[in-house]
């Protein structure tokens, strides 16, 4: 009985640990004026996607700001690897140096 109840409580933790990294890694990440400034130079209606791999706030150091969307934390990721969470994709950001971040489904589909 007591084996039972000890492993219904670890899976419990694990699910709680596992879900509460994902939720953590879209969190809402500010870039400072001159990443913002950058960014938004572009001409005609060229949407810029731009990252920071070296950020504070986000759990794994990278901010991204995906064509213009508002910046939040990620991570790198392989095409067909399973590092994203579910609702979101592996998307290129330079396919020349594959070089690939997470991105919610919200976000890529705007």
């Amino acid at each position: 009985m007591l084996r039972s109840a000890l492993l219904i409580t670890l899976a419990i933790s694990a699910l709680c640990v596992t879900g509460c990294a994902e939720e953590e890694l879209y969190l809402s990440c500010p870039f400072d004026s001159t990443i913002n400034q950058t960014c938004a130079k572009g001409d005609g209606n060229a949407d810029f996607t731009c990252v920071v791999t070296k950020h504070p706030q986000c759990p794994e150091d990278v901010c991204l700001s995906w064509k213009n969307s508002p910046a939040f934390c990620t991570r790198k990721c392989t095409p067909g690897g399973h590092e994203c969470p579910a609702d979101s994709k592996c998307a290129p950001f330079n396919k020349a140096d594959e070089i690939y971040y997470c991105v919610s489904d919200t976000v890529l589909a705007r």
